[in-house]
C-alpha cells in the first residue's frame, strides 16, 4: 500500500502543473468549487467509486466520528454504500492522508487555509481520480477552521463532493453552494441518479475508444 501511495503522490503532484506540462498523466486531482445552473435531475458527477469508500477520520480534524455517521446516515437515506467508519491512532509519526479507497477528513495545511479564506469556502473536498475511467481513488475533506463543521449539512454537504457530486443551483438542495441556501433535498442525487451518471460516463468512455 505505501508503495502504491508513494506511486500515486508523484502523479498527483504533477497534476497540479498546467495542461501543457502533463498532457499524458493518469490521475487528476479535483476542488469541487464551481456552480453549473442545472435543471433538477442534471446534477454531474466528476468522478465515482467503483467500490463503496471507507472513512477515516484524523485526529485534531474538526469534525467527530459522530458527527460523520450522523451525515453518512444522510447519505445512505439516500441508498449509497459506505465502508467502515474508522478514527486514525493518534500515534507518534503516524502520517493520516487519504489512501486508495477512502474519504479523509484531516487537518488542511496553512495554504489550504488560506486559499479557503480567500474564496470564502468553510468547507473544502479534493477528489483524486483515474482520467480514463474517472473511478475515484481517494477523496479529501477539510474545513477553513475549527468550528465550520460545526454548521448545519456542511458535512453531509462535503460528503456529497467526495462521493462525486458538483454543486447544484436550486435553493434548499444539499449540493447548493451557498451555505445558507443549502437544505436537505436530494432531488436528482440519489443513488439511482448516481447509476445514471455513471452509465453516461461508460456510455462515453466506449464512444471514445471506439473513434
Amino acid at each position: 500500500m505505501n508503495r502504491w501511495w508513494l506511486f500515486l503522490t508523484i502523479f498527483i503532484s504533477w497534476g497540479c502543473s498546467s495542461p501543457e506540462e502533463r498532457p499524458s498523466l493518469k490521475f487528476e486531482t479535483e476542488i469541487s468549487h464551481s456552480t453549473e445552473h442545472v435543471g433538477l435531475f442534471d446534477t454531474k458527477i466528476t468522478s465515482y467509486w467503483p467500490e463503496p469508500p471507507t472513512i477515516k477520520i484524523c485526529p485534531n480534524a474538526g469534525v467527530s466520528v459522530e458527527r460523520v455517521r450522523y451525515a453518512v446516515r444522510f447519505w445512505e437515506s439516500a441508498g449509497y454504500l459506505f465502508g467502515p467508519i474508522i478514527q486514525a491512532p493518534r500515534t507518534t509519526g503516524y502520517r493520516c492522508e487519504a489512501y486508495i479507497g477512502e474519504i479523509v477528513f484531516r487537518l488542511p495545511t496553512q495554504s489550504e487555509i488560506s486559499a479557503a479564506v480567500a474564496s470564502n469556502r468553510m468547507g473544502v473536498t479534493k477528489t483524486t481520480f483515474e482520467r480514463t475511467t474517472r473511478q475515484t481513488l481517494m477523496s479529501e475533506i477539510y474545513f477553513q477552521n475549527q468550528t465550520a463543521s460545526l454548521k448545519e449539512k456542511i458535512v453531509e454537504h462535503e460528503l456529497g463532493h467526495a462521493l462525486g457530486w458538483k454543486h447544484h443551483n436550486r435553493s434548499s438542495h444539499i449540493m447548493h453552494p451557498n451555505l445558507d441556501s443549502t437544505g436537505r433535498s436530494v432531488i436528482g442525487v440519489e443513488i439511482r441518479d448516481y447509476n445514471e451518471r455513471i452509465s453516461d460516463i461508460l456510455v462515453e468512455i466506449s464512444e471514445s475508444e471506439r473513434r
